[in-house]
């Protein structure tokens, strides 16, 4: 198995690099949680909006195309907002790489050898057994650098 590799020095990370470079995801990773949670939250009041709005009689008739109009506009707003902040922050600490694209490393569990997927399946995990499914978003938790193999967040984006 190969150790989590740093690109600049050609040589494996060192255990104070680690917790440096770990230490300074926090941030970030705390930033994304924040951001998804606003996101859930938004998406919620949308939902309960527009159910009350079928439940109340007589509400869509009094202004309620309206509320839904503005509704769905905040949200389109605060996804747009909340992808153009966070686009540039899920890169790797170490390597600079985007988090969100495979690599040879495992996204789950940090090993390396990560089987590539192929015309009709995904690429897998001998190690945790875990698929990279992506379809309407990502099924996978992103707990290490795939390019690198850095651990980066206990939980989890």
């Amino acid at each position: 198995m190969l150790p989590p590799f740093n690109p600049i020095t050609k040589a494996p990370y060192t255990d104070g690099e680690r917790s440096h470079l770990r230490a300074s995801f926090e941030q970030v990773s705390a930033e994304y949680r924040r951001q998804k949670r606003l996101g859930g939250w938004c998406m919620g009041g949308l939902f309960l909006g527009m159910v009350l709005l079928q439940v109340v009689p007589g509400s869509i008739q009094s202004g309620g195309g309206i509320l839904i109009g503005l509704g769905l506009l905040a949200v389109l707003i605060m996804l747009l907002v909340t992808g153009l902040r966070m686009a540039g922050l899920l890169l790797c600490p170490g390597c600079h790489q985007k988090l969100e694209e495979i690599g040879a490393y495992c996204p789950e569990c940090g090993s390396h050898g990560l089987k590539p997927g192929g015309w009709f399946s995904s690429p897998h995990c001998p190690t945790c057994n875990r698929k990279m499914r992506r379809n309407k978003g990502r099924h996978y938790t992103i707990r290490a650098c795939s390019h690198c193999g850095l651990y980066l967040d206990e939980k989890g984006l």
